[in-house]
């Protein structure tokens, strides 16, 4: 039987953001997926008392920088530093190095069954190739 790659699903929160990530996490570690992986957190204004809950649940967590410039980041980072996710995920390789296989979730998402986690990581092992996921709710405007 072939190892499975290593993977890592990775989300990212600010202090407003705490309660979601949690969330996110309790759902992604009750899922029984068929391998394991790890969680990974990118920090963009964890208090330490938040980082070190995450922590002490193996959450690996990384401080997001500003890994891109441009022409207003300093005045954007000032209003919005939780905004680094943005800047951030192109670079996940480099905050979590060592894993085949790389799985980014919005922390205001909840994970409802192991399908999810198994098919993202069957499609991505294998391959060097992006895979994207579309986000939608029947909520969303379909109109201007």
């Amino acid at each position: 039987m072939p190892t499975p790659p290593k993977t890592i699903v990775i989300t990212a929160a600010d202090e407003q953001y705490v309660a979601l990530a949690q969330d996110l996490i309790d759902s992604l570690k009750a899922q029984p997926c068929k391998a394991p992986f790890d969680i990974g957190l990118l920090d963009v204004g964890l208090t330490p008392q938040s980082r070190m809950n995450f922590s002490r649940q193996n959450v690996h967590i990384e401080t997001a920088q500003s890994d891109i410039e441009f022409p207003v980041r300093e005045a954007w980072e000032k209003e919005k530093p939780g905004f680094r996710t943005l800047t951030a995920r192109p670079f996940l390789r480099r905050y979590f190095p060592g894993y085949d296989v790389y799985i980014w979730i919005d922390a205001d998402i909840w994970v409802q069954t192991p399908e999810a986690i198994d098919a993202m990581m069957a499609s991505a092992s294998g391959s060097n190739a992006i895979h994207l996921a579309c986000e939608f709710d029947r909520s969303y405007l379909t109109t201007p």
